[in-house]
């Protein structure tokens, strides 16, 4: 995160404010008072997954002037301005590594209580747990499963118990399983083009 908000401040701090004068500016939609060329940036970061090259942006520019035509002022920025659209999605990628991270301590934390009370008591007695209020998610859920698994817990209540917390989110085991893949794969492909 240091090199990306890094990154940011040396855009931020070495580009002339003179520069960001006289851009043309959105007057409506999302980006409303922003400069045009930051929106075909991101436009531009997000339709390709940030995997950007000199062919890429040349195609996407021709593109957009079928319809309007750059001023050179713009046409100057577009490196400047894809640069911070690749910050900005970089930082994003980071930020949802990290909850990620979050979510599977927290996974662990409650596998490990839940582990050590059936060990004490040795029974079928599960209701201590019945009261976390843990958000349930597809990464907390699956690494939840994953350690309950590989630690041979066989209870019964256990896995009712978060089925029925799954289910409020209207996710079942499968379907869990297969998203945290999807996900994992998303977030290798993205970490690989950047």
């Amino acid at each position: 995160m240091f090199l990306i908000e890094k990154e940011y401040k040396y855009v931020k701090n070495n580009i002339p404010k003179k520069s960001y004068k006289n851009l043309p500016i959105l007057n409506k939609g999302m980006m409303k008072d922003y400069p045009r060329i930051y929106h075909i940036a991101v436009e531009l970061v997000s339709h390709t997954d940030g995997n950007i090259d000199e062919d890429v942006i040349e195609k996407f520019i021709k593109a957009y002037e079928k319809n309007t035509v750059l001023t050179s002022k713009e046409l100057w920025m577009i490196p400047v301005m894809i640069r911070i659209a690749l910050i900005q999605n970089i930082s994003s990628i980071v930020k949802n590594i990290i909850f990620i991270q979050e979510e599977k301590k927290k996974a662990d934390i409650l596998a490990e209580e839940i582990i050590n009370s059936l060990e004490k008591s040795n029974k079928e007695d599960f209701d201590s747990f019945d009261n976390k209020s843990q958000e349930f998610n597809c990464f907390f859920g699956e690494r939840l499963f994953k350690i309950l698994k590989d630690n041979g817990v066989e209870n019964d209540k256990v896995y009712k118990w978060i089925n029925e917390k799954l289910e409020i989110k209207e996710i079942s085991y499968e379907k869990l399983i297969l998203q945290e893949h999807k996900k994992k794969l998303l977030c290798k492909y993205l970490l690989e083009i950047v």
